[in-house]
């Protein structure tokens, strides 16, 4: 590290003196931040969840449970904003949902469970009844076609 600071002595000055040029105008030239612009959501960090059956949305190991749900929301997906003091904002088409985060695995809400039916097992080939279309002549099938009673 001591040795890339020695170069960087000896190559600041000269990589100056190639490429840096004088301002045309004294002063700050910097314009003011625009008043829509929100810092605080530009500098976090961002990510898309999936808002679950349970209007539950999984971030970083941490569990957030939504407060003024509604049916729309969902299976669909919703924006997390982490702040860097530690803050979480969720957003659903760009409002901002009330929320509270969920601690204890007893106070998350119990989903129904759906019983599987039983598979069927897999015969193999498929093969079609007596009376099926597909066993039929073709000679038959284009009698009934000439017919119209297809």
């Amino acid at each position: 590290m001591e040795e890339a600071n020695r170069f960087l002595e000896d190559y600041w000055p000269e990589f100056n003196a190639q490429f840096a040029k004088e301002a045309r105008e004294a002063g700050d030239r910097h314009r003011p931040l625009a008043k829509t612009l929100d810092l605080r959501t530009i500098f976090c960090l961002k990510g898309m969840r999936t808002i679950n059956d349970g209007y539950l949305i999984h971030w970083h190991s941490r569990v957030f449970a939504i407060q003024n749900p509604t049916l729309g929301m969902r299976r669909r997906p919703a924006q997390v904003f982490e702040q860097r003091d530690g803050r979480i904002v969720l957003r659903f088409n760009g409002r901002e949902l009330l929320h509270r985060e969920v601690t204890d695995e007893e106070e998350r809400p119990s989903l129904p469970v759906r019983e599987k039916t039983p598979e069927k097992p897999k015969t193999g080939k498929y093969i079609p009844p007596q009376d099926h279309p597909w066993r039929r002549s073709n000679r038959i099938i284009n009698r009934e076609w000439s017919q119209g009673i297809f």
